[in-house]
Order: C-alpha cells, then sequence, then structure tokens
C-alpha cells in the first residue's frame, strides 16, 4: 500500500487545483464579502491589539513606548456583548492585505482547499484524466471556488467534513508530515465557526462506530489505537482552539464564548419560543421579557440584527444573561411546543438541503480606501446577474449528477467504499441540520459543503462505463483499481 508522501507530485496538484480555485479572485481582482466580514477584521484587530497591550510595558516612556497599528483593546471584556470565532477573525486580520481587501485570506483559503481535496483524491486513487475531471468539476461546476474565495469562514466547513473523513478511513495511507497538516488545518477549520464545531461532534459518533468495528489490516493491537487517536485529534485541538481563545479573550470557558442567541432566535422565529414567553413573561423574570415585555419581534433576524434586535438594545450583561437563559427557555418552549418545533424544523432542514444558491457572496461591493480605524463596504459592481445565474444553475446539476453517479455506482461499490460515501453525504446533511435548525435556513450554509457531492461521487466507482467480464482478483486489488 502506497502511502501520501508531501512530495513534489501533491503539491503540484495542490498547486494547479489552487490556482482553478482562483478564478472568481482573478475575474472580480478582489474576494466577495459579507456583512460579517468586517465584524471578523475588527475583531481580530481588537484580539492582536489586546495581546499588544498585555505585552506592552506597563507604563512605557514616550522613547520607548510601542507604536501599535492596531486597535487598542476594550477597557473591560464584559464590555463586549457578542464576539465571532477569535482564530478565524485573528487569520482575517493577518492576511488583510496592505488594502485591506483581504486577498490574502482568500489565497490562503483556495490552498488549503487545493491540498485537502488533493489528499483526498489521493488516498481513493483518483488519478490520470479523472483527477482533471474532478477538479475541473468541482472548480467550475460547483460552489467550491466561491466559497474559497469569500472572506468568511464558510469554506472550513466542508473543509471539516473532509478532514474528518479522511481521518477517519484513510489515516493510515498518510504519512506524519500530511497527518500533521491535516489535522492543523482541521483544528483551524472547526474553530473558525461554532457550526463546524457542532458538525464536527456530530460526525465523531459515525467515525467512532465505524473505527470501532475494523480489524488493524497488519493485525498489530497499536495501530488501532493510533488510527483512534488521529481520528480525534483535529476535533480535539479545534475545540481546544475555541476553548482556549475564548478564555484568554473574555475569561470565559465555552466552545462558543460570547455567542449570540442564535437558538432563541431561530425559536422565536419558528414560534414556540415566542409562544411561550408570551404566556409567561408576566411570571417570569427572563431578561428577554425585561427588554421586550410581551412585543417580542416576529422573526429572528428581527430579534437579532432588526432595528428594535437584541444586538442593538440589549446591554453587554442583558446579553450575557440571554446567554445564560436561553436553554432554559428553548428547552420549556419545545416542550409546550413539541410538534410545532418539530415541523419547523423538519420544514427547515428540508429548504436547507435543496438550496445553495450564490446569493450572499457579494462581490459587488468592495472595501473603500483610506485609512480609517475600520474599514469600511463601497458599492462596485464587478458581478452580473447573468454569471450568477449561470453558477446556481451549474451547481444544481452538479449536485444532481452526483447523486445519480452515486445511486447507480453505490452497489458496485466495496463496503468500504459506500461507506465513506456516505460519510460525506452524513456530513452535507449534518451541515443543513445545524445550520436550519440552530439558526435559519439559509443558501449560503449549503453552498459551502454541497461541494462535497462531487467527491462523495469520486469515491465510487465510474457507474457509467460498461465493464467486461474478467477473472478474479483479490480483494485488496479490486479495491486499489476502484
Amino acid at each position: 500500500m502506497t502511502r501520501i508522501a508531501l512530495d513534489a507530485k501533491l503539491l503540484g496538484r495542490s498547486l494547479i487545483f489552487m490556482l482553478l480555485l482562483c478564478w472568481p479572485l482573478m475575474l472580480f481582482g478582489r474576494p466577495g464579502y459579507f456583512a460579517d466580514t468586517l465584524a471578523y477584521y475588527t475583531g481580530g484587530d481588537k484580539a492582536v491589539g489586546s495581546v499588544f497591550h498585555r505585552l506592552s510595558p506597563a507604563d512605557p516612556t514616550p522613547s520607548s513606548a510601542p507604536v501599535s497599528k492596531v486597535t487598542p483593546p476594550p477597557a473591560d471584556t464584559h464590555d463586549v456583548k457578542s464576539a465571532r470565532s477569535i482564530p478565524y477573525s485573528v487569520l482575517a486580520f493577518g492576511l488583510r492585505g496592505a488594502d485591506r481587501a483581504m486577498t490574502p485570506l482568500a489565497v490562503m483559503q483556495a490552498m488549503m482547499v487545493a491540498f485537502i481535496v488533493s489528499v483526498f483524491l489521493a488516498v481513493i486513487n483518483v488519478t490520470g484524466v479523472r483527477w482533471w475531471a474532478t477538479i475541473l468539476w468541482l472548480a467550475l461546476a460547483t460552489p467550491a471556488a466561491w466559497v474559497a474565495s469569500f472572506a468568511m469562514p464558510d469554506v472550513f466547513a466542508g473543509l471539516t467534513i473532509l478532514i474528518i473523513a479522511i481521518m477517519v478511513f484513510r489515516a493510515d495511507r498518510l504519512t506524519a508530515p500530511v497527518t500533521v497538516g491535516l489535522c492543523g488545518i482541521g483544528a483551524l477549520a472547526i474553530s473558525s465557526h461554532a457550526s463546524h464545531v457542532a458538525i464536527a461532534i456530530l460526525l465523531l459518533p459515525l467515525g467512532l462506530i465505524w473505527r470501532a468495528i475494523q480489524r488493524p489490516a497488519s493485525g498489530q493491537p497499536h495501530v488501532r489505537s493510533v488510527s483512534w487517536l488521529w481520528m480525534a485529534a483535529p476535533i480535539v485541538l479545534g475545540i481546544l482552539a475555541v476553548v482556549v481563545s475564548g478564555f484568554i479573550g473574555f475569561g470565559e470557558v465555552s466552545v462558543a464564548p460570547k455567542r449570540l442567541p442564535l437558538v432563541l432566535a431561530r425559536s422565536i422565529g419558528d414560534g414556540p419560543a415566542r409562544w411561550y414567553l408570551d404566556r409567561h413573561c408576566p411570571s417570569e423574570h427572563y431578561v428577554v421579557c425585561e427588554i421586550y415585555g410581551r412585543d417580542i419581534p416576529k422573526t429572528s433576524n428581527d430579534f437579532l440584527w432588526g432595528p428594535s434586535g437584541v444586538a442593538t438594545l440589549a446591554t453587554p450583561s442583558q446579553m450575557q444573561r440571554l446567554r445564560n437563559e436561553e436553554q432554559d427557555i428553548v428547552y420549556r418552549a419545545t416542550m409546550a411546543y413539541p410538534l410545532q418545533q418539530l415541523r419547523a424544523s423538519l420544514t427547515g432542514l428540508t429548504r436547507q438541503l435543496i438550496h445553495f444558491r450564490i446569493v450572499e457572496e457579494n462581490f459587488n461591493i468592495g472595501i473603500a480606501p483610506g485609512k480609517t480605524a475600520a474599514p469600511v463596504f463601497r458599492a462596485d459592481s464587478r458581478m452580473s446577474t447573468d454569471l450568477r445565474d449561470m453558477a446556481d444553475t451549474l451547481s444544481e446539476i452538479s449536485a444532481a449528477l452526483a447523486l445519480v453517479w452515486l445511486a447507480v455506482g453505490f452497489p458496485a461499490a466495496s463496503p468500504e467504499r459506500r461507506a465513506l460515501a456516505l460519510f460525506l453525504v452524513a456530513g452535507i446533511v449534518a451541515n443543513a441540520a445545524v445550520c436550519a435548525i440552530l439558526s435559519g435556513a439559509s443558501d449560503r450554509y449549503q453552498a459551502r459543503v454541497i461541494w462535497l457531492a462531487p467527491l462523495a461521487a469520486m469515491v465510487i466507482p465510474t457507474p457509467f462505463r460498461r465493464r467486461t467480464p474478467r477473472s478474479p482478483r483479490p480483494a485488496a486489488a479490486q479495491e486499489d483499481s476502484a
């Protein structure tokens, strides 16, 4: 069995695929942006400023005072209402580029996608014409290039699923440098957004079950122990990065420090939490009742971001109380209206699974030039509606083709390849469930992982070619040829 090494062949393929993934970046001259892009930038600015502040002398003299180009940290971390992922915020700020357009960030994301996909294709023995067809399929007919060129952590959702899949099924095919690289990128991917932590936790039991029923190929017991450690390493390191950065930044031990009350907002939008609070606000002393009385916004977006949303009205102490009370309110509301919540969640899950248009990856705004303390957006239209529509159509055709490929070729695949393909599909479904049920269905959330569907198809032997009878061969040889 040939092991995948960090050699010129792997790096060369990664470079070729990276260049293909960068086509939106080259076409528009900058990454795509979203409203939260600037929040990540400023969050990284403050995080780096906090480090400078702590490492600086307590009372520096004028001649020795450090010159910092970063924003000073808040006087008290308790004054922070909410925060995004600290690891990704620091990455976004560090890779902002001289013009603060975050082009280096997008290039780095494309490099990581190219490397992980190249490793995956190598471990499932995709070579030659099939390799070229796969990377062209991914780069031109799926949202992979769009999300890689998007100055948001979205692309790391797909990488989270793909890296865990490699570690579960093919960690024994990797040399130490490649394994360490996957663990590092996996830790960053998982720590870059709270939803990625949830996806990893959902996939972990599936990986544990598969590893538990496998026998070490070498017959040596220690092989199984090592494979279990490598499978868990990206998840443990990613969660550890979130917890440590949250403790350093806010003195809070949490897998989602300073999070927004997204789950409560989703329950309010679905109805149960709003109905529950309407009945119990007179008798309970929840902070949401303190802010709104019984006039609670009816949609999750209005509750979070509207003119009367908690992001605007709530004080930092009220926001912390909201986080503390969120689980209790959502649990009680779900128990009071279980069927209504189930119906709303299933509706959201269904919608999330089938909607993955490139809607919110905005290439028609840019970062305004200047030396202001915080960057601001400006209108700068560079993307036509026709191009967006064509990309959406190609993505839909691509997903449908991948599903047909899986359905037709599935019976002929080996048990391990069936399990690997199903694991990737489970990751896509897990992403939809996490986003739709805990936050709210959005095309952007599923676009960030739907590009995994062609990779799941590539795990399965080509179903459309006519097979000629041939003499029986050992199972291992059949697996390699698949």
